[in-house]
């Protein structure tokens, strides 16, 4: 097929290679590649520009396929282009530009942050949604609670059947519902310990800290009392700003003995 460099401004040509350039440009079926600009070299002027002057609609570029789904479709509104073949279309997502994202998959994105703060990071791990600095992540529960299974003492371990044990972590704060019932007795004189946490309480300044939060011991008469950090793992029940549930009030499990503790604190990591 001839080309626009054999076919020159000055020359006289052959009326069929005139005709197969303009059959290729009018879209006549079997002409081969209508235009290909490849071998320019021009450091002002575009390879192609295409303009429609007309305000109104400026209908400027449209690229189909062979069923006529549009590919790629530029005028007065902008660009819009088809991800699938042409059976849809839509906008083309900019960077800075306002935009609704719709069925979109991010996958490890970075978020920046403004001024001084760092970037961060966000993602699923699971039902997890991990939220970073960007050194350190942290998770954010954002489906149902998780389980985890306490353990109780007072003076040794007391089995114990876990009726309700879940926690949920956000960031680095972790908040607790538990519900036991002791199957043994425990020994008197000592404190109700309850053991075995889902996330470390964040290291104490001496032995104990009240962590926000009740505990509740069935019994005649019932006690309820405020939460108080023993160890990082560690939860006790201060009754009356007086002392310990088990030594001060002498409260003795046995078997049967319900134990409800709720709270939250601040974990170390």
């Amino acid at each position: 097929m001839p080309s626009f460099v054999t076919v020159t401004n000055g020359n006289t040509e052959q009326a069929q290679d005139v005709n197969q350039i303009i059959n290729a440009l009018s879209g006549s079926a079997g002409n081969g590649i209508p235009i290909s600009l490849t071998a320019l070299n021009d450091s002002v002027n575009f390879a192609l520009a295409v303009k429609n002057a007309d305000a109104t609609n400026s209908r400027a570029l449209q690229v189909l396929r062979s069923n006529n789904n549009v590919l790629i479709q530029a005028d007065v509104n902008g660009v819009i282009v088809s991800p699938d073949g042409g059976a849809t279309t839509a906008q083309v997502m900019t960077v800075s530009h306002t935009q609704t994202l719709t069925n979109k998959t991010l996958t490890n994105p970075v978020v920046g942050g403004a001024g001084a703060v760092a970037a961060g990071t966000l993602g699923f791990s699971g039902a997890t949604l991990q939220v970073g600095d960007g050194t350190v992540n942290a998770g954010i529960n954002v489906g149902a609670w998780t389980a985890f299974v306490p353990t109780l003492n007072q003076g040794s371990a007391v089995a114990a059947t876990v009726n309700v044990a879940h926690y949920l972590k956000q960031g680095r704060r972790a908040e607790i519902f538990i519900q036991l019932t002791a199957t043994a007795a425990g020994t008197a004189g000592q404190s109700i310990i309850v053991s075995a946490l889902p996330a470390a309480i964040l290291p104490l300044t001496n032995n104990t800290a009240v962590v926000t939060g009740l505990g509740y011991v069935s019994g005649a008469p019932a006690r309820i009392g405020a939460l108080l950090a023993f160890t990082s793992g560690q939860l006790e029940i201060l009754v009356d700003n007086a002392g310990i549930m088990g030594v001060n009030p002498a409260v003795t499990l046995a078997n049967g003995s319900i134990v409800t503790m709720w709270g939250s604190w601040e974990t170390a990591s």
